[in-house]
């Protein structure tokens, strides 16, 4: 008698979020977060000083931030969100616990990457509870953008883009274990004028959910690659998630098409989007590479 197949389910299963939002300062990040339901912030820096918000003692230590997430996984409580502001002012938290428990004045000091690593575990550590508490509500984690320089194995090209200002290996965990990794910045517009192109804007705030060459960020919905920066517009991307539609996708890999004269070029993107038939996933990545390519 099978214990497991008489068991199955289907269908989406609906549950909080981990969402993490970068961006430079100033732009709104921890606002955006205020606006989620019920939260309650962690803060690491004082960026809800000028907020209207639940609050949490600010921890001084990594045991400190660790202890208030269990309590929110094991008290009773009405909260509906956990906000930590802003992981990168946490990392150094972690930093120090490791220079701590190694009697060491810095994580390099430890060879080989030896402190680096064992600050990873710990954060491998918080992002466990952090999985555990999502069961029961959203956690909404803010950090800050660095720009760094990408050398493109391929192409032997170089340029820079934005991404988390942590550790690269804390960095990549991050991201790993978000629902949305989500880049929050100004939206810009470009023009012509004579051979060189100007940027302009008029404030407006935006989330960028994909990656581009000027961007990482990442979901797991389906959303739209640009939302206006409110909760209200996020919550409404998420519920109009839709699963893509074969027939929208090659439309809209014909209509992106149109920004190339190689004909070429055309005819190859074509014949493989024809070769790929109806299996979603093979076109919604020439339609990626494509928005990638223009920009789009």
């Amino acid at each position: 008698m099978s214990l497991f197949l008489t068991q199955v389910t289907s269908g989406k299963v609906k549950k909080p979020l981990i969402c993490t939002v970068y961006g430079q300062p100033g732009v709104g990040k921890t606002s955006l977060a205020s606006e989620f339901p019920k939260p309650v912030f962690i803060c690491t820096e004082s960026g809800t000083d000028n907020l209207d918000v639940f609050r949490l003692p600010q921890p001084q230590t990594w045991s400190d931030l660790l202890n208030m997430v269990d309590e929110l996984l094991t008290e009773k409580h009405d909260f509906k969100t956990l906000v930590i502001d802003s992981l990168d002012f946490a990392e150094p938290l972690s930093f120090a616990e490791v220079c701590k428990e190694h009697n060491v004045k810095s994580v390099s000091d430890l060879t080989y990457g030896k402190g680096y690593a064992a600050a990873l575990e710990k954060w491998q550590f918080l992002f466990k509870k952090l999985s555990s508490l999502k069961e029961k509500m959203n956690v909404v984690l803010i950090a800050h953008s660095t720009i760094r320089t990408f050398q493109d194995p391929i192409s032997n090209n170089s340029w820079d883009f934005f991404e988390l200002k942590l550790n690269k290996n804390i960095a990549g965990l991050t991201k790993e274990f978000s629902d949305m990794l989500l880049f929050a910045t100004y939206e810009v517009h470009t023009k012509k004028d004579g051979p060189r192109s100007k940027a302009y804007g008029d404030g407006a705030r935006v989330l960028l959910t994909e990656t581009r060459p000027s961007h990482q960020a990442k979901n797991r919905h389906n959303l739209p690659y640009r939302i206006p920066l409110s909760y209200e517009s996020l919550k409404q991307a998420i519920e109009q998630e839709k699963p893509a539609d074969t027939k929208e996708v090659k439309e809209s890999i014909l209509a992106l098409l149109t920004n190339s004269t190689d004909e070429a070029f055309n005819k190859l993107v074509t014949d493989t989007a024809d070769k790929a038939g109806d299996d979603v996933v093979k076109l919604l990545r020439i339609q990626e590479k494509l928005k990638i390519k223009f920009n789009t």
